[in-house]
């Protein structure tokens, strides 16, 4: 990939706002690398992607597995040996019961998948992030993440998990000018293949985010 041409890599790129994400960097002038589970579906999001003239590299991962995200580092070193923007939008879905009914391996996946397989990724990528010079790391959290939310509680506390990880971690990176924003996303007309309901003809983000921005203090503080 042209070293000009400023790069992102979106974790839980093969739908809803992970998809739309990625086609709103590809239409600002980013070349992508595309991260799940799903290749089918990744690939549905790197041709819109290459619709609007941008290099996509598909990169079929299951982030609860230590060895695929070393792996996938590697293969990412030859497509694009430098990141701008690193988007952890890779989640799994929200509780499906109430608490005292959930089973442990519901939990486990949840737990692994929205924080630890979120921090293994950002871990893998920090190369690429600071070989750019000057980066900036997203992660995507939810308005449940605020206390007092009343949303699922599990799914809730990962994503204040992450809020503070992304606060925490901006202020170690400060010298190596990687930035850091948590996004507190709202509402969100989006599919998840958990649910029966159908999937929305993403093109547009604005019919696809209403969310509130946070760039962290420190962030902030080194730009």
């Amino acid at each position: 990939m042209s070293s000009n041409t400023p790069t992102a890599l979106v974790t839980g790129a093969s739908y809803g706002i992970g998809r739309a994400i990625a086609i709103e960097l590809a239409r600002a002038g980013y070349n992508l690398a595309l991260l799940a589970r799903s290749e089918a579906d990744l690939n549905e999001t790197a041709a819109r992607v290459r619709s609007h003239g941008k290099q996509a590299t598909v990169l079929p991962v299951d982030i609860t597995d230590d060895k695929a995200i070393r792996n996938m580092a590697g293969r990412l070193q030859k497509a694009m040996p430098f990141l701008n923007v690193l988007i952890n939008g890779a989640s799994a879905s929200p509780d499906s019961k109430s608490f005292e009914k959930l089973d442990p391996s519901e939990i486990t996946n949840i737990v692994d998948t929205s924080v630890r397989g979120t921090l293994l990724v950002t871990q893998a990528l920090l190369p690429f992030l600071t070989a750019s010079g000057n980066a900036h790391i997203i992660f995507l959290a939810s308005d449940w993440a605020l206390s007092g939310s009343g949303g699922p509680p599990v799914f809730s506390a990962c994503k204040a998990a992450l809020a503070h990880f992304s606060s925490t971690l901006g202020r170690h990176l400060q010298k190596a000018n990687v930035k850091t924003t948590t996004l507190f996303a709202g509402d969100i007309a989006s599919y998840d293949p958990a649910w029966e309901v159908p999937k929305y003809d993403i093109d547009d983000s604005d019919e696809v985010i209403d969310a509130d921005f946070k760039e962290d203090d420190s962030a902030a503080a080194s730009a």
